[in-house]
């Protein structure tokens, strides 16, 4: 059990984490006051609740961190966490987790123009929507399909090789489109890499199962 107790002080920490550094730390930890929400045109009233919320939103981040911390001391000091075997491993339970985290992250920053830069952000902010809209249209198909190529006997480097391509050109793509939304190589090769990762999953798929019923 401690080692799922450590797990979950982990994610809360990495959470918290994200929600700071794309929210910024609540204004009674400031040293100095960074760039803001822009309020400028907006009703004294609507300012006001604006600043309020993003201020409680960087509490909730530091109170993740440090509960997770807590968490995850208490259960350092309770004994060396250990996991029992779970049976077969997967390889793509490695990749599964890479963009899940890399969800989060698009998330939160999609979050951060979208409340924080105001009316002078707005095309930011919708650059990074179609980010996260366009991770959310392939990414879990080609983990699915990543996860069944295993389970139906591809070699493990295969399932690597595939598992990093596919990180490698979400970052790229995020990279590129949430940069300018005028066309660009790293937003170019990872549109490709990912259509050219979800054709291999799918002819290798076709071939597993070929091969199975042969």
């Amino acid at each position: 059990m401690s080692i799922w107790l450590l797990l979950l002080g982990m994610a809360l920490i990495f959470t918290g984490s994200l929600v700071l550094a794309v929210n910024g730390p609540p204004r009674a930890l400031r040293r100095s006051e960074p760039e803001g929400p822009t309020t400028t045109g907006m009703p004294e009233a609507d300012a006001r609740f604006l600043l309020r919320w993003i201020d409680q939103y960087a509490w909730i981040g530091v109170v993740l961190v440090v509960f997770g911390c807590a968490l995850g001391l208490l259960t350092l000091l309770a004994g060396t966490p250990t996991v029992a075997a779970a049976g077969q491993p997967s390889v793509a339970l490695i990749y599964a987790g890479l963009h899940g985290l890399l969800l989060v992250f698009l998330s939160l920053w999609v979050l951060r123009y979208k409340v924080r830069s105001g009316t002078r952000g707005a095309a930011t902010a919708e650059r990074m929507s179609r980010v996260q809209g366009n991770f959310l249209e392939y990414v879990p198909m080609a983990l699915i399909l990543l996860w069944l190529v295993e389970l139906g006997g591809a070699p493990a480097t295969v399932v690597h090789a595939l598992g990093l391509t596919l990180f490698a050109a979400r970052l790229l793509h995020a990279w590129g489109l949430g940069s300018t939304a005028a066309a660009n190589y790293p937003r170019m090769i990872g549109a490709l890499l990912t259509f050219l990762v979800l054709a291999m999953l799918g002819v290798t798929a076709l071939y597993l199962s070929l091969i199975a019923f042969a």
